[in-house]
């Protein structure tokens, strides 16, 4: 016989596989549990009536999409073999490297 918490309420989510095997490696080492850290963020959103924390990127994020940007809007041409790589730094009719 399966006894139900009436206080309790069971929630699914989709996460990023990775972002969620990170998350749980740092709650681990802080002796946390998944469910204990929700509650807590839910708790904190429930009084404050906002998000608990701030939603930005990392330094290291903001980097990586303005690198991509950058990239994305360059005239570089994508290479994809050795042979396209020489032609491109040196020039298809210069067989002498």
């Amino acid at each position: 016989m399966l006894i139900m918490d009436a206080t309790k309420k069971k929630i699914q989510a989709n996460v990023d596989r990775d972002s969620e095997e990170r998350a749980k490696q740092v709650l681990s080492s802080l002796g946390i549990s998944t469910s204990s850290i929700i509650n807590a963020m839910f708790k904190r959103i429930a009084a404050e009536g906002k998000i608990p924390f701030a939603l930005e990127l990392t330094e290291d994020e903001l980097a990586d999409i303005r690198l991509a940007h950058a990239v994305e809007n360059s005239k570089t041409p994508v290479l994809t073999d050795p042979k396209e790589i020489q032609d491109y730094l040196f020039g298809d009719d210069d067989d002498s490297y």
